[in-house]
């Protein structure tokens, strides 16, 4: 470490450099995988358990996405095919968003299509007649 009772040292330096490094990325791939849980678990509470089309498409492809990340498991075990199973588990997560945010984008545009167009006057006629 740097200090006042010893001469700089670039190779502390560069240690100090490469912690920081370290935890910074810690910090953004934490931030990363906590908002993307939880967009999946917004999704899935509000979308997954109606009887519905799309919780049916939510539900296979949490289930597709788990077969695959099994699939990549066994992948990775073998020396072999470490790569190919690594691939396979981002790939697969990567389509699983896609497919969640896709179903949740065609649900939303349900939503604002059934919604009834609300304006001022029926906003404050409720308010006069109380």
């Amino acid at each position: 470490m740097y200090s006042y009772y010893k001469n700089w040292d670039w190779e502390d330096a560069a240690g100090n450099f490469a912690a920081w490094l370290v935890v910074s990325g810690l910090a953004i791939a934490a931030t990363i995988i906590w908002v993307l849980v939880s967009e999946i678990a917004r999704i899935y509470y509000r979308r997954a358990f109606a009887p519905t089309a799309t919780a049916t498409i939510l539900w296979l492809a949490a289930g597709a996405l788990s077969l695959l990340w099994l699939a990549s498991g066994l992948l990775l075990v073998n020396h072999g095919s470490s790569a190919s199973g690594a691939y396979l588990a981002v790939w697969s997560l990567f389509v699983f968003v896609i497919v969640i945010e896709a179903a949740d984008y065609r649900e939303r545009q349900a939503d604002v299509q059934g919604a009834e167009e609300i304006n001022l006057d029926d906003v404050l006629t409720d308010w006069a007649t109380a």
